[in-house]
């Protein structure tokens, strides 16, 4: 499952990369993948250090305030940033939109395994 996150990412990315976005679009796209999971690693954290036996981390990034929310902000956040990273380019903005939401999907992927891999971590199970 690792693995096919990581392709979509990649394939992703290497579509962005012919459409000719700027270095700055990608350090862009790395900066919201790491503050989006920043937010439900620390609930995470935060609740086993207060003892909680809950996935807060995993109930904030699935299911609070409504199923899947974080996800769809995420999905988001990250279209808005590859029509952005387009826009002075050559190519249309849907595809630099639509790219970015695959990268949306596979950060999403991702993020469940690293909170579910924290919340293993700190004893916690699924």
């Amino acid at each position: 499952m690792e693995l096919a996150a990581l392709a979509v990412v990649a394939l992703a990315l290497s579509g962005l990369a012919k459409l000719g976005p700027s270095r700055k679009s990608y350090l862009h796209l790395v900066i919201l993948a790491v503050a989006l999971l920043a937010a439900p690693v620390a609930v995470d954290i935060v609740a086993k250090m207060q003892g909680s036996a809950s996935a807060a981390g995993i109930n904030l990034l699935l299911y609070w305030p409504v199923d899947f929310a974080y996800v769809a902000f995420a999905v988001v956040c990250f279209a808005a940033v590859g029509w952005r990273s387009v826009r002075n380019t050559q190519t249309k903005a849907a595809v630099g939109a639509a790219l970015g939401a695959i990268l949306g999907l596979g950060w999403a992927t991702l993020a469940f395994l690293v909170v579910a891999q924290v919340h293993v971590w700190g004893g916690g199970r699924l």
